[in-house]
């Protein structure tokens, strides 16, 4: 057994053929949300070479920020500033697609209305049509979903043009290198987000079912930084512990509870509402390894308040799980011990994952005791983000508080699940 897997090992460092690719892919799927770092995409007049110059450069700025985590990183980084100006050097591909939209507000005015003439108990549980078919309520929300339809301006539903370009992977990595600029990768911690309206005095709590329009726009906030969220099911059971009173008011314990269903990274708290003046005033909280951070808005447009949520949450994420590619290394290896690795599969695609970590330079099996693999690697001079970055896949943690006392503060113990 310990040549068999001695003789994988050597497979696994040196060769990236179909079996590795396969076994990639399924520890993704148990990791956390891996986004797609290299694709954007920006609205156009037309089709003109001039035209996807000049947005050629605006998605690759997009894209920097998305892959370093730095809202600054332009300014921060000369050789980047740089690269802008060629951006289309770095394009793999492009292309063109007619879209329909409407605007955000349209959506949040039709549809909050809605909710106000609807009868009160559906208001007060603020439950998605989905979860309440099988429910008295089931009446009530076909009348919402009639109501929002009716109420819709289709005149001022607009065709924008919209430009996808998907730029070459390796070598954005290889001017992030250059650059000595941070490298956040496309395995992310997931963002569970609760969002609350208010409006004529009653609020509803938000998922992309209940308001879609609302929802996109967050969403495409977020996927500008490259974070993956996470949205609420609003069910029967959700209503039972948590109303959007409690979302409103900031009730931490209540918010805590009802996310500890979802398996995810960080709980992102939004509340908003429009002011007589038109204006929008909100507000965020942000709850995260028992940290409580909070920024307040006002602004004429809607999407800048959802923007905010996504930069203060994406700003966070990436103190602790962007890597500086030109990050000093440790003097000394770093041996981590793997417990649980019953069959050869498991080594395969523990041995691909460490070395798709961009804080791991070099990876080396070190030896194996039964079930026990010891790697030795050359990584961060931050332990604890390696640590981190490692526990973004859901099959490896940390293997007790036990088995970490008996190791050094360059040493980590993790148990890999069987599933």
């Amino acid at each position: 057994m310990l040549l068999s897997l001695q003789r994988l090992h050597s497979i696994a460092i040196q060769s990236l053929g179909a079996v590795l690719g396969y076994f990639f892919y399924c520890q993704l799927v148990l990791a956390s949300e891996a986004i797609d770092l290299f694709t954007t995409a920006i609205d156009v007049e037309s089709e003109s070479r001039q035209e996807r110059t000049v947005a050629s450069r605006a998605s690759l700025k997009t894209l920097l920020i998305r892959v370093t985590g730095d809202k600054s990183a332009i300014e921060a980084y000369p050789l980047l500033a740089a690269s802008v100006l060629k951006a289309d050097r770095y394009i793999a591909s492009f292309s063109y697609q007619t879209i329909s939209i409407k605007p955000i507000t349209d959506i949040a005015d039709s549809s909050i209305n809605a909710v106000n003439d609807a009868p009160s108990s559906l208001a007060e549980n603020t439950l998605s049509p989905s979860s309440m078919r099988n429910t008295s309520l089931a009446r009530d929300a076909e009348i919402i979903d009639t109501a929002i339809l009716a109420q819709t301006d289709i005149s001022k539903v607009q065709e924008v043009l919209r430009l996808t370009i998907v730029f070459q992977a390796d070598a954005i990595k290889e001017l992030l290198r250059q650059a000595g600029a941070p490298f956040w990768q496309a395995n992310r911690p997931g963002v569970l987000v609760w969002l609350v309206e208010q409006k004529n005095d009653q609020r509803r709590m938000i998922n992309a079912e209940i308001a879609p329009g609302i929802y996109q726009a967050l969403n495409e906030g977020a996927k500008a930084r490259g974070v993956p969220l996470i949205q609420p099911l609003l069910d029967l059971e959700e209503s039972s512990q948590i109303a959007a009173t409690d979302i409103w008011n900031l009730s931490v314990p209540t918010i805590n509870m009802a996310s500890s269903r979802y398996d995810n990274g960080a709980v992102l708290v939004g509340k908003f509402s429009q002011a007589y003046d038109k204006s929008w005033f909100g507000q965020w909280m942000l709850l995260y390894k028992g940290e409580r951070q909070v920024q307040q808005y006002r602004g004429d447009e809607l999407a800048d308040y959802f923007t905010q949520g996504s930069d203060m949450v994406a700003d966070r994420l990436a103190a602790d799980y962007a890597v500086a590619a030109n990050q000093a290394r440790l003097s000394n290896n770093l041996t981590i011990k793997f417990s649980g690795i019953k069959k050869p599969a498991d080594y395969l695609a523990l041995s691909e994952y460490l070395r798709q970590v961009p804080a791991l330079k070099t990876i080396q099996l070190s030896h194996i005791d039964g079930e026990h693999c010891y790697f030795s690697l050359d990584g961060s001079d931050d332990v604890a983000q390696v640590s981190a970055l490692i526990e973004l896949n859901k099959r490896l943690v940390p293997a007790g508080q036990s088995g970490r006392t008996d190791f050094l503060s360059n040493q980590l113990h993790y148990q890999w699940l069987d599933r």
